[in-house]
């Protein structure tokens, strides 16, 4: 399973962000073309996160797909794969981008308990 060595870069992001805080949320965006598995993913932070500050906390994926452009024909598309040629006129010469991203997003706080609220 890749997606644990993934998880753990996930999380040392977000323990840098939080900065002690509690997590409730981390949002991270995702490209198609690491080929990572959102369950699995999901459940390798949550075992990495035992313990942590960011323990219990919900991980929401945003899978980016990749884009490329064929300089022939100027045709453009996205999708999870890489093509080896152009579906529309056969070119070779296909400039990607994207798909290859991780990017921890945003990070949101559990709220801590006042002193009114443990009364």
């Amino acid at each position: 399973m890749h997606e644990w060595g993934y998880c753990e870069g996930i999380l040392e992001a977000v323990q840098r962000r939080a900065a002690g805080r509690r997590v409730k949320r981390a949002r991270v965006r995702v490209g198609v073309l690491h080929r990572l598995n959102q369950n699995a993913l999901q459940q390798a932070f949550a075992l990495a996160a035992s313990g942590s500050e960011a323990q219990d906390a919900i991980l929401d994926l945003a899978f980016v797909p990749a884009r490329w452009r064929c300089h022939l024909c100027q045709e453009e598309s996205e999708g999870a794969d890489i093509p080896l040629v152009c579906s529309n006129c056969g070119g070779m010469e296909i400039e990607m981008s994207g798909g290859d991203e991780i990017i921890l997003e945003s990070v949101e706080y559990a709220l801590e308990p006042t002193k009114s609220d443990m009364k």
